[in-house]
């Protein structure tokens, strides 16, 4: 592969203008940029090298070809929409010096899908594709990112396990089959339009332990009653909002 494929300057990948295909980047590089290789469909499979360290957002996003990939052991973040819509990634290897993975990296990456169709990397749900109406999420969940089943018209019910603390910008925004959301435990945070739209979504059960509710979460639920405990900040939420609420 020659070099003539990268655009490169002082180490910084700035863009591949290569046929796509098997592509391993040159030694010579530590900064992927943001965008380099968007929406290069051609491409199937890339090795990065260790002296990489750091991979722009978007960098790969929309390589619809790419199997596999393995970060290098030098890169601590995953940056937004990485990965987003690489929908024939089916592997990927993340070294233990990444410690920051932003919600929206794996953004329609269905091909890493576990057998029960949900996406799970280190604990944040990243998307559903499953065929199941009722769903309730796996233990294993943490958190739930940024649009992970946002538009999934198929679910009508899902359960949130109790380790799960926050449910993200949008993440349910636009399922208009949704009818009904119990939350288990210990979320926290239920972030600006998780469950915008959601014109069906008539009961949602949340703990004590909600702290936070973003702008517009519930816009366009018009038919919503909201289970919480009796003198709850999300009672306070309710009534602030004219929405109806029945104290558990």
């Amino acid at each position: 592969m020659a070099n003539e494929d990268f655009v490169i300057k002082n180490g910084v990948l700035a863009k591949y203008i290569g046929p796509g295909g098997d592509v391993t980047i040159p030694d010579s590089i530590t900064y992927i940029s943001a965008f380099s290789f968007k929406d290069c469909t051609s491409l199937t499979s890339i090795s990065i090298s260790d002296s990489v360290r750091y991979i722009g957002h978007c960098a790969f996003s929309g390589c619809s070809q790419l199997t596999s990939i393995s970060i290098p052991r030098g890169v601590t973040d995953i940056l937004g929409g990485t990965f987003a819509d690489c929908k024939s990634l089916t592997s990927i290897s993340i070294p233990d010096s990444v410690t920051n993975i932003d919600f929206s990296a794996f953004r329609g990456c269905v091909g890493l899908a576990d057998e029960d169709g949900f996406v799970i990397i280190r604990g944040v749900l990243y998307g559903y594709w499953g065929n199941e109406e009722n769903i309730t999420l796996p233990d294993s969940v943490t958190s739930i990112a940024e649009r992970a089943l946002a538009n999934c018209e198929k679910i009508t019910s899902v359960t949130i396990p109790k380790n799960v603390t926050i449910i993200s910008f949008c993440a349910f925004n636009g399922c208009t089959r949704l009818k009904k959301v119990t939350l288990l435990g210990d979320v926290t945070d239920i972030q600006m339009w998780a469950f915008r739209h959601c014109e069906n979504l008539s009961s949602i059960v949340l703990p004590d332990s909600v702290e936070y509710i973003g702008d517009d979460a519930f816009y366009g639920c018009k038919n919503l009653i909201i289970h919480a405990p009796a003198c709850s900040f999300t009672e306070a939420y309710a009534k602030e909002n004219n929405i109806p609420f029945v104290a558990i």
